[in-house]
């Protein structure tokens, strides 16, 4: 008989999205400029829950381009199997997707992971290129 365990909580305990700017026909995206955003601290997140983490607003030109990439590294309050999805999600001004989403998730082994490069902290990266399809407003979550 298998036994499932469910965290009742993650813990987001360092998370960043850089926006890099992408110059016409830029071959690499550090050819731009970045602007990273950190949060202040961990944040707790109920077991079977999406939460907001960080909300960009970009204006930006019809056909300009952005390389938005979202690490978090998660900790568990569980030995058990905890799977984790980091989104990244971009809307024009009217709420309408501006993109696909982009998302990767993981499988967190939970707080005594040693397999971990940092034990029982498991980094979950997702990024997404975004094209404007107009000149306007954009507002992008993880």
């Amino acid at each position: 008989m298998l036994l499932h365990r469910t965290a009742t909580r993650i813990t987001v305990s360092a998370l960043a999205m850089a926006l890099v700017a992408l110059a016409p026909g830029a071959a690499r995206a550090d050819s731009g400029s970045v602007t990273r955003v950190h949060l202040t601290g961990g944040v707790r997140i109920p077991g079977g829950t999406t939460v907001e983490l960080l909300r960009r607003t970009l204006v930006l030109t019809a056909g300009e381009k952005r390389h938005l990439a979202a690490r978090l590294e998660t900790t568990s309050s569980t030995t058990g199997t905890v799977g984790l999805t980091n989104r990244i999600t971009c809307t024009d001004s009217t709420g309408a997707p501006a993109s696909v989403v982009a998302a990767a998730a993981r499988n967190h082994e939970g707080y005594d992971a040693e397999t971990y490069a940092k034990p029982g902290h498991l980094p979950v990266i997702a990024d997404l290129l975004l094209t404007a399809p107009a000149t306007g407003t954009y507002s992008c979550v993880l």
